[in-house]
């Protein structure tokens, strides 16, 4: 839906410029005009672009790298990084213009690349230790790791920032990157409680049920707390441990809230979150 609604709205885009209608001049990002209350253009401008060949690089990555991040976040997080990621560019590049390059303060910014470079970042974040494969275009297939990709983001855009063309907005692209870095790593993958117990309940397979069954809680959750802690922590394989240990954990959350957790118990969830993020 996103490649389709830029699609639509470039065509939109060369129906108004062949009729002289001041569609860019309205909502591609000009900072000057940013700065003095247009400011849903930090949001316009990331659904126009230049010509063919800026839209379907932006759409070539937007496909390979948001089929990945939509599956993993869900649709409206996935939403709210690509946007938000995008609108962070933009005033990036607002800041850095005001900054060191007043001269281009009125020429207009365009492109989804800011909101793309923070889809590649979330990427790289989630993927942070773990190695995969990246064929861009017809260049030769290489291995990597996040944390190379990540790193291989910041130091050239970073470099590009500086010595890079005045055309491209390189600034926009160098915000969008550490919005997706910092969304993954300080907000989705934050060590807080809650945010592991969302990370728990988002992997949790439903199970069929045969026939409804109530336990009694109290006496469950005593049960827990009697078993030896080196065997919750430690000792048991992961499926297991996720299945005997978190489960009935997650269950008192549901029924109880995550404030009746003992000690123990949110050792539990602590060491679930070691596993499933391999911390």
């Amino acid at each position: 839906m996103l490649i389709l609604a830029n699609l639509l709205i470039f065509a939109f885009q060369m129906l108004a410029e062949s009729n002289s209608w001041k569609f860019e001049e309205v909502f591609a990002l000009h900072p000057a005009e940013m700065v003095s209350g247009n400011v849903w253009q930090v949001v316009t401008f990331q659904f126009q672009h230049n010509d063919w060949v800026h839209l379907l690089i932006n759409c070539l990555i937007l496909w390979w790298f948001g089929r990945q991040m939509e599956s993993f976040l869900g649709r409206v997080s996935f939403l709210k990084l690509y946007l938000s990621g995008g609108a962070i560019g933009g005033f990036a590049q607002v800041i850095w213009t005001f900054l060191f390059d007043k001269d281009v303060l009125n020429v207009p910014v365009v492109g989804a690349s800011a909101g793309v470079c923070a889809l590649v970042a979330a990427y790289a974040a989630l993927n942070w230790d773990q190695q995969f494969v990246l064929s861009i275009l017809t260049f030769r297939p290489f291995t990597t790791r996040g944390k190379y990709l990540a790193l291989l983001l910041i130091v050239t855009c970073g470099l590009e920032v500086f010595y890079g063309s005045e055309q491209i907005a390189h600034a926009a692209h160098f915000g969008g990157i550490w919005a997706g870095l910092v969304y993954i790593r300080w907000i989705i993958q934050a060590e807080r409680l809650w945010n592991v117990w969302e990370a728990l309940r988002a992997r949790i397979k439903p199970r069929p049920l045969i026939e409804r069954v109530e336990p009694p809680t109290e006496i469950h959750f005593e049960a827990i707390d009697d078993m030896p802690e080196a065997e919750i922590l430690n000792d048991l394989p992961a499926d297991e441990f996720m299945e005997r240990e978190v489960d009935p954990v997650l269950e008192k959350i549901s029924a109880h809230g995550i404030e009746s957790l003992t000690e123990r118990e949110k050792k539990i969830l602590d060491h679930a979150h070691e596993i499933m993020t391999g911390k």
